[in-house]
């Protein structure tokens, strides 16, 4: 590729071709979320631009796994990246490089479906930061770009069709994404399970009164008492029966609005050899049972440190599991050991989060 002209405005004439409901979704005749086959891509791309591109290389599933990786490094990109593996890349360069048009990269699924779409500027004439302000400004011009947490980056998500667009600086080039995220969003959809939401007769996600808990804690357990927390009510409990096993104690979390928000069950042991061993033996049988119900090519996402293990499961309803056994401090300041099992309703943690930031 050739360096950039030092008239930026002709990007936004030739790469910001705006539909109209005000969102790119077409590049060099190819459309984000339609499907296309090799020869279709090859045949397209040269009516659609006079020539002036050409496809480069056809890259294997391996090669599209990492140039992904490192050409994105926002938080949503690299789970993307580790979760769906997207089977080919095709790189489109210009024919002519003194017309210093951008680089382009597609990604398809197996099924030829267009998921993304990347305009990579070359900034061999050493002014990267440049050219970073130049797009920033004819985007935030035609978008609502906010910045990227952790970079300099910027981005603008629309939630009704699921187009994100993303412009960032990396290694010495300035790219900027288009992806179609609804389609992304339903591939993790499907790799992700359904994760069990009711326990002790209560639902995650509904409203309860704290007598209500109270009556049906008491059918598996033996009610112990209950407080007031930053995030709402927690109800404690003991000798709670679950899953085949008696275990020490239960607690359940409602919010502020009496929503039942989390739940966790959990033995208690002192931190010695023979008890780790024991909670770890708890953790391995019951890590093989959430693994024949729950495994899939992106769950479980598992954790060790030392003593302490953990293997975390995300459903497809919104359900987040954690499975657990950990060295942590009780209320007396004792350290003990841990293993248990956490269900938590993602959507009411994020809210609570997100009012938790507006206070500040």
């Amino acid at each position: 590729m050739g360096a950039l002209m030092k008239k930026y405005y002709a990007l936004i004439i030739v790469f910001f071709c705006v539909t109209m409901n005000g969102q790119q979704r077409t590049f060099l005749g190819l459309t984000l979320g339609n499907n296309y086959t090799e020869t279709e891509v090859r045949s397209i791309i040269p009516e659609t631009t006079n020539d002036f591109y050409r496809v480069s290389s056809w890259a294997d599933e391996s090669e599209s796994v990492n140039e992904f990786k490192s050409g994105f490094e926002t938080p949503m990109a690299v789970f993307l990246a580790d979760a769906i593996i997207p089977p080919v890349t095709v790189t489109v360069e210009p024919k002519q490089k003194s017309k210093n048009y951008p680089e382009y990269r597609f990604n398809f699924t197996t099924t030829g479906e267009l998921r993304w779409a990347t305009q990579i500027y070359d900034t061999s004439c050493g002014l990267p930061s440049v050219v970073f302000q130049q797009l920033a400004d004819s985007l935030s011009s035609i978008y609502s770009m906010t910045p990227i947490e952790g970079s300099d980056g910027l981005q603008c998500l629309f939630e009704e069709s699921g187009l994100t667009i993303s412009l960032a600086k990396e290694e010495g080039n300035v790219m900027l994404l288009f992806a179609d995220m609804s389609s992304l969003r339903d591939a993790v959809s499907t790799l992700s399970p359904t994760i069990q939401d009711t326990f002790l007769g209560l639902k995650l996600g509904n409203k309860y009164t704290l007598e209500k808990v109270k009556a049906l804690v008491g059918i598996k357990g033996d009610f112990l008492n209950s407080n007031r927390t930053a995030n709402g009510t927690l109800v404690s409990f003991k000798k709670v029966a679950y899953a085949g096993k008696i275990w020490d104690f239960g607690e359940i979390l409602l919010s502020h609005e009496g929503e039942f928000s989390k739940i966790t069950i959990y033995d208690s042991l002192e931190d010695f050899y023979e008890e780790r061993n024991d909670a770890k033996s708890t953790y391995d049988s019951y890590k093989e049972s959430l693994d024949k119900k729950y495994r899939t090519a992106l769950y479980p996402i598992t954790e060790e440190k030392g003593q302490n293990f953990s293997s975390t499961y995300l459903g497809s309803n919104g359900i987040a599991l954690e499975l657990y056994s950990r060295r942590g401090k009780t209320a007396n300041g004792n350290y003990r050991r841990f293993v248990g099992l956490d269900y938590t309703h993602l959507g009411i943690l994020n809210r609570n989060l997100e009012a938790m930031e507006d206070e500040l």
